[in-house]
């Protein structure tokens, strides 16, 4: 099977020539998928909610600034069992209090559920 070229992988894409396998450095990249800087506040208050949202995986990403992962983890602590899931996938922790906090919420949570012998909750449906 032949292999395609750069020409044939991005038709139909309209690409310049000169834009055909470029590569950019990582600094070229934002740190967040969405830029955190709008001038409509509704845009503002939607993108700063899908970031909190997002917060316990965008801690997975290396590059962020100490005061962005810091606000992350501070965000993730509304979502504390998925911070007791991906937890060990972060490669920095700045605000350790809020991660651990976190940690021990899940754990009381998990611990609060009442389940039977087969690890099932024995809460029926009515």
């Amino acid at each position: 099977m032949p292999t395609r070229s750069w020409r044939a992988v991005c038709a139909g894409r309209r690409l310049g020539d000169e834009l055909v396998g470029r590569s950019l450095a990582a600094a070229a990249f934002p740190a967040l998928p969405l830029s955190v800087n709008w001038t409509d506040e509704l845009e503002q208050a939607v993108v700063q909610a899908f970031c909190a949202w997002q917060a316990t995986l965008l801690l997975m990403l290396w590059n962020l600034e100490p005061t962005t992962r810091s606000q992350l983890e501070h965000a993730a602590r509304g979502r504390a069992v998925l911070v007791q899931a991906y937890h060990r996938l972060y490669p920095v922790v700045v605000n350790e209090s809020a991660i651990k906090a976190a940690l021990v919420e899940s754990v009381m949570r998990s611990a609060a559920k009442p389940s039977d012998a087969c690890g099932k909750s024995s809460r029926t449906r009515s």
